[in-house]
């Protein structure tokens, strides 16, 4: 009667998939003797050689997907839980290593190639059981969908941000819903919202809560808005696009503020004798203040008017432009006056430094001006 062996097979494939995690396929039948707490001769008498460990690893790797072939688990937990062992990025850059040399051996591609078979096939019986409306064919969705998480892991790797288990979920989620878009081009991305009802007479706050934590466990980079909450994030950002609009207007106002007062200036040298002329014949220095004032106010209305007409006309064709996309033409009227109200009082300020420039001027000099 044989004796049993203290040291199973795959208590030793386990070890040995946790050497080649650490030291990718430079690793040694010590190290996986060391770490499986057997003698090295062990592993030569059982497996014959590191070809042969590795020929064992990758028909138990075959054997453990089909032996699970028909059991009904979510497509997103079997390709995530494939992945759960290569959670460090070292561990899944030497794996990766380690499966690039393996591709290099006839024998061990050959294991791999019925690796994959298998694994697709779990994968298009998991999808078919799931009854997911116009999706794709369950066999081409299953090939898609091994394709994404092993890009996935080769590009985890190089650049770990997060964790591979969360960037796999993320990008197999976009796969494995049934949007328009995976229907006519398998052109995957992120949903930018999904909406949904609540069913009838249910409570509003405890669906929230249920569906707060459902998101927490499975997707935690989305967030659940009510239609308020929904509505005041667009409204936010609409806002902030505006006051970013604003301060430039702002900015642009001050330019032409300094525009005002230099126009206004260089014109009261220009008029030096015709002010000298004006003050002569008995105009007082308030008066020429005043005609200065009215200069500036006359000319900062027609910019603030050309402008409100041309931006009024932007806005219509804009509109008309984008009507199949819901935008309706709301004219604001009362914010219309306000800005031309406002570039009044700005045009009457900056005419308050040229206008006392002017009413400085003497008469003789002036008179005397060329």
């Amino acid at each position: 009667m044989a004796r049993p062996r203290k040291h199973t097979d795959e208590a030793i494939i386990a070890a040995a998939g946790r050497v080649i995690g650490r030291s990718g396929p430079g690793f040694t039948l010590a190290e996986v003797a060391a770490e499986a707490g057997v003698a090295a001769g062990t592993l030569v008498h059982r497996f014959g050689s590191k070809h042969g460990l590795l020929v064992a690893m990758t028909r138990s790797a075959v054997a453990g997907v089909r032996a699970a072939d028909g059991s009904h688990v979510d497509v997103v937990d079997l390709i995530v839980d494939s992945y759960a062992d290569l959670d460090d990025p070292a561990a899944a850059a030497n794996n990766l290593a380690q499966l690039a040399a393996d591709l290099t051996d006839p024998d061990l591609r050959a294991l791999m190639a019925e690796f994959y078979a298998a694994l697709e096939h779990r994968l298009e019986t998991t999808l078919a059981n799931q009854h997911l409306p116009g999706a794709p064919d369950p066999a081409v969705a299953a090939r898609i969908l091994a394709a994404i998480a092993d890009g996935t892991a080769i590009h985890w790797s190089a650049r770990p941000v997060g964790s591979l288990r969360d960037r796999v979920q993320l990008l197999v989620t976009s796969l494995a819903l049934p949007l328009d878009t995976i229907r006519t081009r398998f052109d995957a991305r992120q949903d930018f919202a999904d909406l949904v009802g609540f069913t009838p007479g249910a409570d509003a706050a405890a669906t929230g809560d249920r569906v707060d934590k459902l998101l927490a466990d499975r997707f935690p980079q989305a967030e659940a808005r009510d239609q308020q909450q929904f509505k005041q994030e667009q409204e936010d950002g609409i806002n902030q696009l505006l006051a970013l609009i604003y301060v430039l207007l702002a900015l642009s106002v001050i330019v032409s503020l300094f525009g005002v007062v230099n126009t206004l200036v260089l014109t009261i040298y220009e008029r030096t004798r015709e002010i000298g002329m004006l003050r002569a014949i008995g105009a007082s220095k308030s008066q020429i203040r005043r005609m200065v004032r009215y200069e500036s106010l006359i000319t900062a209305m027609i910019g603030a008017l050309i402008g409100a007409v041309v931006g009024l006309g932007i806005a219509i064709a804009a509109v008309e432009a984008l009507k199949s996309e819901g935008l309706v033409l709301a004219v604001p009227i009362a914010g219309i006056i306000v800005v031309l109200i406002v570039a009044g009082i700005a045009g009457v300020l900056a005419g308050i430094w040229p206008a006392r420039r002017a009413s400085k001027i003497e008469v003789m000099e002036a008179l005397q001006y060329e």
